[in-house]
């Protein structure tokens, strides 16, 4: 689905960032040739791996060892980008090396609900495009070999100070049967991640060091105990997100497309057009990501 995304055609040079084991390196190069395609893997062991199985099938396509958000380590510029790796934004060094008019599809790193972008080149410093809501689930694009996290998503910080008891209005176990509203709550909060159950009598919100615990047990007068932690209270940022969201009409992915220049901090998501009043920034750490709508 990715490669139909992609729209390669003969005479398109293609950039891959992520080689894994080759195998969708060797569907390109079948279709273009092997001095079309160029792949990039963080892990070395990775590469020389697929190397060995693209000779295997007497493909030679150009293979590197290297972080995929600064491009291809040779320059150039690439007609179509592909990434077989999830991004919370979109490097700029792939928007410097994709050609006027080409196109780059990359998975959205927004947990479960991460969908695809499809954006094409329409200035010299810029790719704007839609938020395809075909689900896609891949690892995170990381800078580190030895670590399976992506920038900025590490394993929660031990919350620190006195915690904030209240209550909320908004049902707990509501927000979890609600899976079209996890993409609007990334949003909100990059990097957030949403459990609990049943099983455990709360939901837990968690993003960095902040947390929130809300009781699956209603109080008497209709409300859910809340209680949170760390540096914000990461359950008002739920709240508001919801209410944006049904405000809004309750938007799914279609209604989402993406700016973005060849700058960090100048990357956003929109609602319904590029000059929504409903926007929401991109940012390739997640440590740095906005608590709230812009």
């Amino acid at each position: 689905m990715m490669l139909e995304r992609l729209a390669v055609r003969p005479g398109h040079r293609v950039l891959e960032i992520g080689t894994g084991t080759g195998y969708n390196t060797a569907l390109l190069a079948h279709r273009l040739g092997d001095q079309a395609v160029c792949s990039i893997d963080l892990d070395p062991a990775l590469v020389e791996s697929a190397r060995a199985h693209l000779a295997g099938i007497g493909l030679h396509p150009q293979l590197a060892a290297g972080d995929g958000a600064a491009g291809w380590p040779g320059g150039g510029t690439f007609n179509r980008i592909i990434a077989t790796c999830a991004a919370t934004a979109i490097p700029p060094a792939w928007i410097d090396q994709l050609a006027d008019g080409g196109r780059i599809v990359a998975p959205l790193d927004a947990g479960s609900a991460g969908p695809l972008l499809v954006l094409d080149k329409t200035a010299p410093d810029e790719v704007t495009g839609i938020v395809d809501p075909y689900p896609v689930l891949f690892m995170p694009m990381r800078r580190d070999v030895d670590s399976p996290h992506g920038p900025g998503q590490e394993p929660a910080s031990a919350a620190i100070g006195m915690p904030h008891y209240g209550t909320t209005t908004l049902d707990p176990a509501g927000l979890l049967a609600r899976p079209e509203l996890m993409l609007f709550l990334w949003l909100h909060a990059p990097g957030l991640q949403v459990g609990g159950g049943a099983e455990h009598r709360v939901v837990v919100a968690e993003r960095g060091a902040a947390r929130a615990e809300v009781d699956l047990t209603p109080l008497d007068d209709g409300t859910w105990a809340v209680r949170q932690h760390g540096p914000y209270r990461l359950w008002d940022t739920v709240e508001h997100a919801v209410a944006a969201f049904d405000a809004l009409g309750r938007p799914d992915a279609t209604r989402l497309g993406v700016a973005a220049l060849n700058v960090p901090g100048r990357q956003y998501v929109w609602l319904d057009n590029p000059d929504s009043d409903h926007c929401w920034p991109l940012t390739a750490d997640l440590r740095c990501g906005w608590d709230h709508q812009v």
